[in-house]
């Protein structure tokens, strides 16, 4: 029997192939969903798996360069957007990929996104970035 999450209306696809494919095989439970309106191209999500909190980004194909660019980035108080930095209540970032038949996903520990210095520690991250699905070669 497949786990029922709130909203799963709003659920992005390619998530929700994750979900039946992956997470309801290994039983595992994604609860406290968020859809973030902002970013909504990006399949912008927040979910909890167990006492991990999760941030879901799906990537998009670009016309002119190889991989797919995803934005990771919120609003600050003064309703600029600034990078996700390290003190971020997220434990995983799980980025989407897909391509005609072709889908996948990454997932990044928050400190491999900070050492890569996506997620900002000391300095400032960035708000976006490219993924490279191993379908992508360069031409």
């Amino acid at each position: 029997m497949k786990n029922k999450i709130q909203n799963i209306a709003a659920l992005p696809a390619i998530l929700q192939d994750i979900k039946d494919y992956v997470f309801d095989l290994c039983n595992i439970r994604i609860v406290n969903l968020q859809m973030e309106n902002e970013s909504s191209e990006y399949g912008a999500s927040a979910f909890d798996i167990g006492n991990l909190k999760i941030t879901f980004r799906l990537a998009k194909i670009t016309p002119t360069k190889i991989g797919q660019f995803v934005t990771l980035w919120k609003r600050n108080s003064k309703g600029h957007i600034q990078p996700f930095d390290v003190h971020d209540l997220t434990d995983y970032v799980i980025i989407g990929v897909k391509d005609k038949n072709l889908s996948g996903q990454f997932i990044f520990p928050k400190q491999v996104l900070c050492d890569r210095g996506i997620i900002s520690d000391k300095k400032e991250g960035k708000r976006g970035f490219r993924v490279y699905p191993l379908w992508d070669f360069p031409t």
